[in-house]
């Protein structure tokens, strides 16, 4: 699989290299800075214009808006972040919708085995569970979509939810662009990234 064969290797290393930066970030601070979205807006309307002239920017604006628009229920249910999303969105900037779509779906599969691992580390598979069923529970009695964290309010350790119940999806998203791009030379990389994880 190379999802992103058409980029060429200068405009690659610098999309990696603010998605690393991204989940270090993400990693320190549970936030991803605008300044680095706005490095790879720009990184991916230039590689766009230069390559593909005024189509390209049509392109580059297709990548970017796809992801926000596609994610925004989750986002509206806290269930991914507004930076998870804004670095779809950069990535698409860069890749184009289709490989966009691509990388996001093979995102899924490493953010569930981010989970696994998480749940295996902490032990907490039945407090998880709790969790999702109180959240459907509250969206069936009140008969409107809430925020994920919303049936919590009151009791609510914001500490103990990052901890026990908070994914870096960041690094699910370096993963899948790894993936695609790599295949196979990918594995040994993500290797790396996994033992980074201290599991």
């Amino acid at each position: 699989m190379n999802c992103i064969s058409e980029i060429n290797t200068i405009t690659w290393y610098f999309l990696l290299s603010l998605l690393i930066f991204a989940v270090c970030y993400d990693w320190k601070d549970y936030c991803i800075p605008n300044w680095l979205i706005y490095a790879g807006y720009g990184i991916g309307f230039i590689y766009q214009s230069i390559f593909f002239g005024l189509i390209g920017s049509i392109f580059w604006l297709q990548g970017i808006l796809f992801p926000i628009i596609l994610l925004f229920l989750l986002f509206y249910c806290r269930m991914i972040g507004a930076g998870d999303i804004k670095l779809f969105s950069m990535i698409g900037g860069v890749s184009g919708v289709y490989s966009i779509i691509d990388i996001m779906t093979v995102s899924l599969f490493f953010g569930a085995l981010l989970s696994v691992m998480f749940i295996l580390r902490y032990r907490n598979l039945r407090s998880r569970l709790q969790y999702v069923l109180a959240y459907f529970s509250n969206i069936v009695k009140q008969k409107r979509i809430l925020p994920y964290v919303q049936q919590m309010r009151g009791k609510w350790n914001r500490k103990k939810h990052i901890k026990e119940g908070h994914i870096h999806y960041s690094m699910a998203i370096l993963c899948a662009v790894i993936y695609c791009q790599w295949g196979n030379l990918g594995n040994s990389i993500l290797k790396i990234l996994i033992k980074f994880l201290n599991f």
